[in-house]
């Protein structure tokens, strides 16, 4: 069937989820790459989705999850100070809006607001859903009957075991509202 083997625009919407040997997830792959894996016999696939794709001489599914088959790198687990930045920040907060626990639309926001001599500091960042941060604004928590679960500050050092393989990754699959079902399983 011809239409089966349309190389629409639309495939970009296929990714490969990545697994090491104990099936942790270290990356995510465009439909290309995840191919490839599997044609040079460095991934096997789990699991496939249903579109189909063509070479001049044979037709594939699109792998949907690969386990690596030989082992990936992992360096040896060390403890560390996390680095003021966004994304650690969202890390800290496990990625749940500090006044609500909703997980969707995250930003950052100053407890204290800048306007209002509020510093870009631990104990001032935390992360907020754009509904909160908006009702919020560059008021105070008083003032619009807001609490934090938890007050924000520092982290101590951690493990570096307790950190996500990778954050871009972690945050894909944290974030992202249109997981594929193929991987519901390995995460």
């Amino acid at each position: 069937d011809d239409d089966s083997c349309d190389q629409a625009d639309d495939l970009k919407k296929f990714k490969g989820l990545v697994l090491d040997l104990s099936y942790r997830p270290i990356n995510i792959v465009g439909w290309k790459r995840a191919l490839c894996l599997e044609i040079l016999e460095k991934a096997e696939v789990l699991v496939y989705y249903d579109q189909l794709v063509c070479s001049p001489s044979r037709v594939f599914f699109i792998p949907a999850v690969l386990k690596m088959v030989d082992f990936v790198y992992s360096p040896k687990p060390k403890t560390l100070r996390l680095s003021l930045s966004r994304t650690n920040v969202f890390i800290r907060d496990k990625f749940k809006c500090q006044y609500c626990d909703h997980d969707r639309d995250l930003t950052i926001d100053h407890v204290l607001p800048v306007s209002k001599g509020g510093s870009h500091s631990w104990d001032n960042l935390v992360t907020a859903c754009k509904r909160c941060n908006g009702k919020k604004g560059s008021r105070l928590l008083e003032d619009v009957e807001m609490k934090l679960d938890k007050a924000p500050k520092e982290p101590n050092v951690m493990d570096s075991r307790e950190l996500p393989p990778s954050y871009r990754v972690f945050k894909n699959i944290v974030l992202n509202t249109k997981v594929p079902s193929e991987w519901i399983d390995y995460l």
